[in-house]
């Protein structure tokens, strides 16, 4: 019985630290946004500059656009 519960905490452990490594790791998201500077375009820049989107694990590579059908 003893021997189960060491298996068992060791390998929760294990997934504890596993879960650890990938939740540092962000994911890149990439946006396409028309008109750099304008309001209605700008919540990708500013929530990148606020650090919103790093606190949820994301990182946008922001292209910018003519507008239009390009974006």
């Amino acid at each position: 019985m003893r021997a189960t519960q060491i298996v068992v905490a060791c390998a929760a452990l294990a997934g504890l630290v596993a879960g650890i490594g990938s939740a540092a790791a962000e994911d890149v998201l990439k946006v396409s946004v028309p008109q750099r500077g304008s309001w209605d375009t700008g919540i990708s820049e500013l929530g990148q500059r606020g650090g919103i989107f790093k606190r949820h694990g994301l990182a946008l590579d922001i292209l910018y656009t003519e507008g239009g059908a390009e974006s």
